[in-house]
């Protein structure tokens, strides 16, 4: 399942879906009903949120096992548009939850630690639906970006400073999936204040430039580091002569490869 269109939620969920048996079901989270699943194998990136509490409080209700693979929490960091409006899940409705949990794997050590579950750290399970993806870098850069975190005025602001240091691409809005991608791997480097701007461009080791607008964009430069963090001004990074932003190595899937054994094992034992 995916919380919705967006493509960070997306390609964690097409990941997900990649590592399954062939035939297991795919259901977006606003339609589906647990109290007529056996097991709810919960992935892609966008719902342990305040926005997706009902959700999990039907998910607290039901009787299934839960599998929980690629989670983690947002929080908006104070001075972002979303602050205040976005917040962690409730921890108390996981941890209503959380006796029903068959297999867990989240993103961070923050995720882990603020419900109290017995999980895995991997990296994002999306990392499946990008094999095979050809990377030619070139000297041009992408601004990746994210309205709730990143207000109108300071988005121009970094859009223009993409535009005077190098030959900047501007991701369409309106872009499929795939298209995004593509953009990713066609690029040197991307600047991004979206989770998965950094998660693509580590899994394709494409440099990138990190803003710190949400916990968890914090939390996963500093788990799966391969990019600059900045908490302040990128200027200085991006001027001519500053020194090249550091590259990316692409990490290995072994980690989900195992675990999505064992969610196939789990599922044909039922």
């Amino acid at each position: 399942m995916s919380t919705g269109p967006g493509f960070g939620n997306w390609i964690a969920a097409e990941g997900v879906r990649r590592y399954l048996p062939a035939g297991i079901p795919s259901i977006d989270f606003r339609r589906v009903d647990p109290a007529g699943i056996d097991v709810l194998i919960i992935g892609g990136g966008g719902f342990l949120h305040s926005g997706a509490e009902s959700f999990w409080r039907r998910v607290a209700e039901a009787r299934c096992r839960v599998i929980l693979w690629g989670l983690g929490a947002c929080q908006p960091l104070p001075g972002t548009p979303d602050r205040g409006r976005i917040r962690p899940l409730d921890p108390s409705v996981m941890a209503r939850i959380r006796p029903r949990i068959a297999l867990a794997a989240v993103r961070d050590e923050w995720t882990r630690d603020l419900y109290s579950l017995d999980a895995e750290i991997l990296f994002c399970p999306s990392i499946k639906a990008l094999e095979g993806v050809p990377v030619r870098p070139s000297t041009r850069s992408l601004y990746a970006h994210h309205p709730g975190l990143v207000g109108k005025t300071e988005a121009q602001r970094l859009a223009g400073l993409c535009d005077q240091t190098t030959d900047h691409v501007r991701s369409p809005g309106a872009a499929t999936p795939q298209a995004v991608v593509a953009l990713h791997a066609s690029v040197g480097f991307c600047v991004t204040s979206r989770l998965h701007g950094a998660v693509v461009s580590k899994a394709l080791g494409v440099p990138y430039v990190a803003l710190a607008r949400d916990r968890k964009i914090v939390e996963f430069v500093r788990r799966w580091g391969g990019g600059l963090l900045m908490h302040g001004e990128i200027a200085r990074v991006l001027a001519p002569g500053a020194g090249a932003i550091p590259s990316a190595p692409p990490i290995d899937i072994l980690g989900n490869d195992r675990f999505a054994a064992e969610v196939r094992r789990l599922v044909e034992a039922i």
